[in-house]
């Protein structure tokens, strides 16, 4: 698990939110009643996702996929701040290190994706269902040089159903001739 929140730094002005993006991770702690909710605004107002704002050919941005990387605003806020997932609307980064300790563990403990449960999705698969940033996770931060290694990662962490795509070749995947060996 990303521990996001231990990364943050703070770049509030006094209690302002500065919408830097830095606390809006791809992997945030969320509940299938988030979930549903969130899918419901998408269909509704017609949100979509770009893969191409949040990956370029050194980097990998894991970013949430409802942050706007232009204006670095959120989707979900912009219709109304309640869609947004409890843990966004509540956590503040100028927050006593303390309190978000205490938070932290209450909503990875609630949640029922990228918690301490172990099924470890990108937002972007959630709603979007698009592997790519998952996918690019797993190869590039967490050692998954082999399709034995990266199809082991996507079992452990509850991503079946992206192993399997690639077993039936649904995903396909280009490994260099030294991933090959």
């Amino acid at each position: 698990m990303v521990d996001i929140l231990r990364m943050i730094t703070n770049y509030c002005n006094g209690k302002k939110c500065s919408c830097c993006g830095e606390c809006c991770t791809t992997f945030i702690p969320i509940t299938y009643k988030e979930v549903k909710r969130i899918k419901k605004a998408i269909k509704e107002h017609n949100i979509t996702y770009d893969v191409s704002d949040y990956i370029t050919p050194t980097d990998l941005y894991l970013l949430c996929p409802f942050l706007d990387m232009k204006t670095k605003l959120c989707k979900l806020h912009s219709i109304s701040s309640s869609l947004k997932p409890d843990v966004c609307r509540n956590f503040k980064c100028y927050m006593d290190p303390e309190q978000v300790e205490k938070d932290k563990k209450y909503y990875y403990d609630r949640a029922d994706i990228n918690g301490h449960n172990g099924v470890v999705k990108p937002m972007e698969l959630v709603f979007f269902d698009n592997p790519t940033s998952l996918l690019l996770f797993a190869t590039r931060l967490k050692g998954c040089d082999t399709p034995d290694k990266l199809l082991a990662y996507l079992e452990q962490t509850g991503n079946k159903d992206v192993a399997d795509a690639i077993r039936n070749g649904n995903i396909e995947l280009e490994w260099s001739k030294e991933n090959d060996k």
